[in-house]
């Protein structure tokens, strides 16, 4: 069995109304490549994904919501070890957030978003959203 490099725990902050997922610019901080990120990151020492989840979300956005809801843990293979995802879903009318890590908050439509790089191949994630959301 591969060693854990990472476990996160990833938000995936949707708006039904507009029908758009919030996602963090990372252009000018990429480390992996990638244009863009859900909002989220490990898990400290002894804390659940859904600690990690709502710790995370009041550190780079100000605020804890009401629901978190789990769509799944997804591993991904980073080159020698394995990069584990623990996806939460947010459902929320909120428009405007604090960004407080990246280049900022952008909203972007699923299209627009499978279409981005991310740290890995997120096909599986998006899958499960859409599933989730029952969208097409």
């Amino acid at each position: 069995m591969k060693e854990i490099f990472r476990e996160v725990a990833s938000l995936v902050i949707y708006n039904p109304i507009t029908n758009k997922f919030l996602v963090q610019d990372r252009t000018s901080i990429s480390k992996y490549g990638e244009e863009v990120t859900f909002f989220g990151w490990w898990l400290d020492e002894g804390e659940s994904p859904i600690q990690a989840a709502q710790r995370e979300s009041q550190e780079e956005l100000g605020i804890k919501f009401n629901e978190y809801i789990y769509l799944g843990t997804f591993t991904h293979d980073m080159w020698w070890k394995n990069y584990i995802r623990n996806l939460f879903l947010i459902i929320t009318n909120i428009k405007n957030f604090n960004d407080m890590e990246g280049d900022g908050a952008i909203w972007l439509t699923l299209e627009e978003a499978e279409k981005k790089r991310f740290t890995t191949d997120i096909k599986w994630e998006f899958s499960s959203i859409k599933k989730y959301l029952q969208l097409s």
